[in-house]
Formats: C-alpha cells, structure tokens, sequence
C-alpha cells in the first residue's frame, strides 16, 4: 500500500468492482453489497451490515447513488443497504462519490458533515460511460429482434453523448440510422458522419418507418399519441435517466411493442 485511506465501495455492478480493484493498489478499500458475485478480487475487503469499517476516508457509492433516496442499488447482494447508515461511517470532512446523486440526497450528505462528489457529472466520465452504454443497447437489441441490425431502420432520439456512441457502431453494423434531433448543428453533423438527420417536428410522419427506436432523451418524446404510431413489432430501448422518454416515471430499459 502507498496509502492508508479507508475506502468503502457499496454496492452498485461490475464497475463499482472494477474501481475496487484498481482503487486496491493504493488504497485499504472494503467492498459491501456483493456477498451474492463469488470470489472478489484478493486486494479489496468484504464486510457486510454489521462489519463495516470506521472512520472511512471516503465512500464510493454507485450510479445512480440510490434506488428510491434511500437504499443503495445492490443488484449482487442480498439485504438492503441504506445510505443513513453508511455516512456515519466516514469520518468528519469526508467526501462521498456517487454517480447521479439528487439534491435530496446531497443535501443529506452535506448535513452530516460529508462532501458530496457526483462523479456522473464530470464531462470525462459522462463521455466514457457512454461506450458501454451503447454496446450495451446494441447487444439487447441484437438478443431481443429476430432480424440482423444490417439494413434496419433504426431511430436514435436525441443527439447527445450516448447517441453520438452508437451513431458510428449502428452505422458499422449496416443500420440505416436515422437521428431525430433539435439543433440543426446536429443534424448537418449526424448527415456528415452518414446518418439521416431529422427534426423532432418530423417525427409522426416518419414512426412507422422503424423496427428500432432507441431513446436517449430524458423528457417526454414517445407520449401515447407517438406510441400507438409505432409497428407492432418494433422494438423500443430507452437509455434515459428518468423519468425516460415517455414520460411516465420508471421505463423499462428494454420494451416490445
């Protein structure tokens, strides 16, 4: 170790293991929130509720930091995990990382006395998550549609960080892509890189025209009046934050229709 500080990694996926492990070579760090993956990496530390260190220099938590504002997202553990219960952990002046982290949830933060650090927010991170992302809808949408990405009409919703990921990995698929956007800077430049560019104001008219539609704008774009446009058989992921683009709170990342 080069470094004492005590890091706590609670919950979250692969990711927040990844950074255990790397965080591992200069740090002492415990990992909570995965009694349910197997064997963890030998340099970092497994603690459940009740053998959690003290005195914490810092706690990662994962993104989005919460389910509901008040447990952790553990999809690899096997009890529930409140952040009220892990901030009294770190030591007075601490920070906290956590991806997407909601005001309510800084503020709970701060009043104990923490520093609260979105990590989401930083322009580098937000451009790296975006690959994964992508390669992550691309692969459901090749699992979930009985036909090849090559040649199909494909509708991406918005022009943003994950749109811009999975313009060129479709477009290299064979795709015919389409980008609904509202900057005409967007649209001249999905038309350059050999997209087509289309404003949002064209959208009912072109619906049915696709079997995939992926959104990744985190408002209200397929309302009901859009949705009942759409083919029988086409398939809609939807990658934004929420409340996601129909407007209709939690959307599933995947949906048939």
């Amino acid at each position: 170790m080069t470094n004492t500080k005590r890091l706590l990694v609670a919950g979250g996926d692969l990711r927040q293991l990844t950074a255990a492990k790397r965080l591992s070579e200069d740090y002492s760090v415990t990992v909570i929130g995965f009694d349910r993956f197997g064997a963890l990496p030998e340099t970092v530390t497994a603690a459940d509720s009740v053998q959690l260190p003290e005195q914490l220099d810092a706690l990662l938590l994962p993104m989005p930091a919460t389910q509901d504002g008040v447990f952790l997202h553990t999809p690899f553990g096997s009890s529930t995990v409140s952040l009220s219960a892990l901030l009294p952990l770190v030591k007075p002046g601490g920070t906290v990382f956590g991806g997407r982290i909601s005001p309510a949830e800084r503020r709970q933060i701060e009043s104990a006395g923490l520093r609260a650090a979105d990590y989401a927010a930083a322009e580098t991170f937000a451009i790296r998550n975006a690959v994964p992302t992508a390669e992550g809808a691309i692969q459901i949408a090749m699992q979930e549609l009985p036909v090849v990405l090559h040649g199909l009409p494909c509708l991406i919703l918005g022009a943003g960080r994950v749109s811009r990921a999975l313009q060129p990995r479709l477009h290299a698929l064979g795709a015919a892509v389409t980008v609904a956007a509202r900057r005409c800077t967007d649209l001249a430049r999905c038309e350059g890189e050999g997209c087509r560019g289309i404003p949002f104001a064209e959208l009912d008219a072109v619906l049915p025209d696709f079997r995939l539609i992926i959104n990744t704008v985190p408002a209200q774009v397929l309302g009901k009046n859009r949705l009942h446009l759409l083919r029988k058989d086409a398939l809609v992921l939807d990658l934004a934050s929420k409340p996601g683009g129909d407007g209709a709170g939690d959307t599933p990342a995947c949906t048939a229709l």
